[in-house]
């Protein structure tokens, strides 16, 4: 895909969530205009009942890094996604190259592209987001509980 081509569907992406509008949730918004998840590596997964939290350590050494804690609920996801999840978990060498919010029936969907090549889809009803600094891409330990968070309220 040359360069103009993909300019072109990442401006037919942003006027789908536009036409999406306030229906899809905030935090999902916020996710897909404010915090950047490329490159992102699979830190946490963890998938009970109908929640599901997947945290990924995301960011660069200009900007900072920092977890994203996405939290689903009311959530469907096949037995092939999950095994892929679990398996990629602290991996330096499975990246998230891509994400995306769609719209279905009667649920949300949030679809990923990982490299190296795998697609995994969420569908859920509720999502949250929530954001923290990190020390490095690679670092285990967790923040300073003092290091100001980037964690902005959501408003509905």
């Amino acid at each position: 895909m040359s360069d103009v081509e993909a300019e072109r569907v990442a401006s037919r992406y942003e006027a789908h969530l536009t036409a999406l509008g306030a229906r899809l949730p905030n935090d999902a918004r916020r996710l897909w205009g404010d915090v950047k998840l490329h490159d992102g590596l699979l830190r946490r997964f963890e998938f009970a009942g109908d929640r599901l939290e997947i945290v990924f350590r995301a960011g660069d050494n200009s900007t900072g890094y920092f977890d994203a804690r996405l939290s689903y609920q009311d959530v469907d996801l096949s037995a092939s996604d999950e095994q892929f999840l679990r398996g990629a978990v602290g991996r330096r060498d499975v990246e998230l190259l891509y994400d995306e919010f769609d719209a279905a029936d009667t649920h949300w969907v949030h679809r990923f592209l990982f490299w190296p090549y795998s697609e995994v889809s969420v569908q859920f009803q509720r999502f949250t987001l929530a954001v923290t600094p990190a020390l490095g891409r690679f670092n285990t330990d967790p923040p300073n509980p003092k290091t100001q968070a980037l964690d902005k309220p959501s408003t509905p």
